[in-house]
């Protein structure tokens, strides 16, 4: 900001809301957009932008970065409202935990802690989880497709 020079210039493909959050590291941002579900992450090392698989069918409501930025947790629309998590390095969809249908999640996050992952929704109801770690989330999707 010292110098006021623009470093990049990101463009989102169509004119809609868009979400953006920053990884703790620096590395990345995650664009989103709200009324597509679409998700694209950009390297800002590199200055690549790497699509990462649609997720919900119309809105995606909010995104952050896991605490160890490893990976990064989405709340949207599907049939009722839903939490995803995604694994940075590849882009996958590794884990959806279940929402509460009727409720439209537009606000999650984690503790101070990293331990604890939440999320709140417009009727002013809030869905605590004990956040999995790493190795169960690598665990059940070993399970999820077998030997």
């Amino acid at each position: 900001m010292a110098t006021r020079k623009r470093l990049d210039f990101f463009d989102w493909p169509r004119a809609d809301m868009i979400r953006v959050r920053f990884s703790p590291d620096g590395r990345y941002f995650a664009m989103a957009g709200v009324n597509e579900g679409r998700m694209m992450f950009c390297d800002l090392t590199t200055r690549e932008r790497r699509p990462i698989g649609r997720g919900y069918r119309s809105g995606l409501h909010d995104l952050v970065f896991s605490t160890d930025g490893r990976r990064l947790v989405t709340a949207g629309t599907m049939p009722n409202g839903v939490v995803k998590i995604w694994d940075v390095e590849t882009g996958r969809d590794v884990a959806t935990l279940p929402g509460e249908a009727g409720f439209l999640f537009n606000h999650i996050g984690f503790s101070p802690d990293g331990k604890t992952l939440f999320a709140n929704s417009l009727e002013m109801v809030s869905l605590l989880w004990r956040a999995p770690s790493w190795e169960e989330i690598e665990a059940a999707e070993n399970r999820k497709q077998g030997p």
